[in-house]
């Protein structure tokens, strides 16, 4: 049960976020996106707004790096006013290269063989939807079986 010392301690930290005009890039909403690359493989990101800590108010990415769309996220960067940058631990390498190629494919420019799909959820178990497959249907591995099973 919350107290109202719990509300004021909420409302505090309401009080401290930044605004969302302050962020960088405010056209860009906080999502999942999905890149589909030439070869059929995809990768997932997510962008979000961390809300505590040092990086606080900081718009940050994240790859999807095991089976659980939910959890199983890594930081790689953070959106900052002059584009993405991949911290130092990820440049040069591979989650740096998906960082950059989803910023173009999200401002809009054409890379042959490529494709962002923003993620849905599933409309059979409302579940987050990271495979290209499963956004375009928007229905899920597991859901599409049951469903065929149905039949």
């Amino acid at each position: 049960m919350s107290t109202l010392a719990d509300l004021d301690d909420a409302f505090a930290d309401a009080a401290r976020r930044k605004p969302v005009a302050a962020l960088p890039h405010p056209w860009l909403a906080n999502g999942t996106f999905t890149v589909t690359f030439p070869c059929g493989t995809h990768k997932t990101i997510r962008l979000h707004t961390q809300q505590l800590g040092a990086m606080a108010g900081r718009r940050i990415f994240s790859l999807l790096i095991g089976p659980d769309n939910t959890t199983d996220y890594e930081g790689i960067g953070e959106l900052t006013p002059a584009g993405p940058w991949a911290w130092k631990r990820w440049k040069g390498k591979k989650p740096d290269e998906y960082l950059q190629l989803l910023w173009l494919l999200l401002k809009g420019e054409k890379i042959e063989g490529h494709e962002v799909a923003a993620s849905k959820t599933c409309l059979r178990c409302n579940r987050p939807l990271t495979d290209p497959t499963s956004i375009r249907d928007n229905l899920g591995p597991e859901c599409r079986r049951k469903e065929a099973g149905k039949k």
